[in-house]
């Protein structure tokens, strides 16, 4: 298993350790527009903002999984030229060195940006944001 494969799999191990502990808890927020006109048409500029955010998120994973790609296949050919050089049978493929977990990471911080901007530009618009949390999981 290579170096970064095996990283990846020591932190899922990692992370499943460390739920079971304890209760794991999510926020969702509940939004109440604006009362006045001029508070609903900014609010309506935040939405369009927020749409534009996770467009550029969509093409930050994209850009994100081409050069995962490419990185995958650069890092499998000098594989292939040190096994070659040393007489050795070439035993992994292209697949063996992507990282899949590597672009999924950054999208879903972009994403809770995102969110986070969409939710501050509402309340900065005379909007309600209500956040409820609830335990998900190893709750009591």
């Amino acid at each position: 298993m290579r170096k970064s494969g095996f990283l990846s799999f020591i932190n899922g191990v990692l992370l499943l350790l460390v739920a079971g502990c304890g209760p794991v808890y999510q926020t969702t927020y509940e939004l109440r527009p604006p009362e006045n006109h001029q508070g609903r048409v900014c609010s309506n500029q935040c939405s369009q903002t927020q749409q534009f955010c996770q467009q550029n998120c969509s093409s930050q994973i994209q850009m994100c999984e081409y050069n995962e790609r490419l990185r995958s296949e650069n890092e499998y050919y000098g594989y292939v030229e040190q096994q070659r050089a040393a007489n050795k049978k070439v035993v992994l493929t292209p697949e063996s060195f992507y990282d899949s977990f590597r672009c999924s990471r950054s999208t879903e911080t972009c994403q809770a940006q995102c969110e986070s901007s969409y939710r501050s530009c509402f309340a900065s618009c005379g909007g309600t944001v209500i956040p409820h949390t609830q335990c998900v999981a190893d709750c009591e």
